[in-house]
């Protein structure tokens, strides 16, 4: 972030974060939105987008077990209104 920050050939717009694939619980999502704060609050750079990846899991043998998408969401609209100059990206693929 530093050196972007000085640089005339490089403008630094995004952050990115990939925490995993098949995750059902939502602790590791809440713990990335936390650490995601911390980076944008160290650093002092105002991103224009951060990229949440996916990894979400979904249940193949038919479990009952799913990842919340509201509580998941409530998560990210908190975030956004701490950050809110941040767009959110997110990568969706449904068959």
């Amino acid at each position: 972030v530093n050196y972007s920050k000085n640089s005339q050939n490089l403008k630094l717009k995004c952050i990115s974060v990939h925490i995993g694939s098949q995750i059902l619980d939502i602790n590791p999502y809440k713990k990335m939105l936390k650490v995601l704060e911390k980076i944008i609050k160290k650093s002092k750079y105002q991103f224009e987008f951060v990229d949440l990846g996916g990894g979400m899991g979904i249940s193949y043998d038919n479990s009952k077990k799913r990842l919340n998408l509201k509580k998941y969401s409530v998560l990210i609209k908190k975030f956004l209104k701490k950050n809110q100059k941040i767009q959110i990206l997110y990568q969706l693929k449904m068959n």
